[in-house]
C-alpha cells in the first residue's frame, strides 16, 4: 500500500452465499482502486452444527472458506466464525453482528484518510 495514499477497505459478511460470492469477488478484484483490501467474515451461529436442519448452511459456509483460502489474494483478509468452535454463541448473530465484527475489525487497522465500504454479498 501507498504511503500516504487512502486504501479502500471493503467489508462482506457472508453466510450460506457459495454460489453468488464468486461473481462479487471478481467484480472487487477487477475495481480500479489499488489501494484495498476485502474483509470477508463468513458467520453462522454455533448452535446451527447441532441443528440438522441447518447443517447444509454449516457446509456451504466451510465450501465457502476452502473457496477464499484457495484464492490466495493478499488484499483479502477472511473472518471465521463459522466452522466448529468459532460460531456466534448466544444472541449475539445474524449479519449486523457479522457487520459490526467487521467494522471492528477494520477500524482497528485503518487510517484517517482511509475508506470503508460495506457490501452484501
Amino acid at each position: 500500500m501507498g504511503i500516504n495514499e487512502p486504501t479502500l477497505h471493503i467489508a462482506v459478511p457472508v453466510m450460506d452465499e457459495l454460489i453468488a460470492l464468486p461473481r462479487l469477488i471478481k467484480a472487487l478484484q477487477l475495481q480500479t482502486v489499488k489501494d484495498f483490501r476485502i474483509h470477508i467474515c463468513v458467520n453462522q451461529p454455533e448452535s446451527w452444527w447441532n441443528d440438522h436442519g441447518k447443517r447444509r448452511i454449516c457446509m456451504d459456509n466451510q465450501a465457502t472458506l476452502m473457496y477464499l483460502e484457495s484464492l490466495n489474494d493478499d488484499n483479502m483478509v477472511i473472518l471465521d466464525k463459522s466452522s466448529p468452535g468459532k460460531g456466534w454463541d448466544g444472541k449475539n448473530y445474524g449479519i449486523g453482528w457479522a457487520r459490526k465484527t467487521l467494522m471492528d475489525h477494520i477500524t482497528g487497522l485503518a487510517g484517517e484518510a482511509d475508506f470503508i465500504l460495506s457490501l452484501d454479498a
